[in-house]
């Protein structure tokens, strides 16, 4: 019989399940529509993930490529103008 923690509402629906995998937040960067980097050493503890959000949606429409390497989080720009100004969040989970 297997055994763990598992989380319940008030109506009897699973809500949490110690096989699911929950998300951790590490940091937030504003990429000022520049190229840039950062290193977290968090990012070496679990499988990295991260969303862009752009601080305005008018003005440019290069948004950077983000990647992770280790503990190397970097983006950058394929345009040299009209580039998207905004926020990486990232984490692991």
């Amino acid at each position: 019989m297997p055994a763990g923690l598992e989380c319940y509402d008030a109506q009897g629906r699973l809500m949490f399940s110690a096989t699911d995998r929950l998300a951790r937040v590490l940091g937030v960067v504003n990429t000022n529509a520049a190229d840039g980097s950062l290193i977290d050493a968090g990012l070496a503890t679990g499988e990295a993930y991260f969303a862009f959000f752009p601080a305005a949606m008018t003005g440019g429409w290069y948004w950077p490529t983000v990647t992770v390497s280790g503990t190397t989080l970097s983006w950058s720009y394929a345009g040299a103008s009209n580039r998207v100004a905004g926020f990486i969040l990232y984490g692991i989970y």
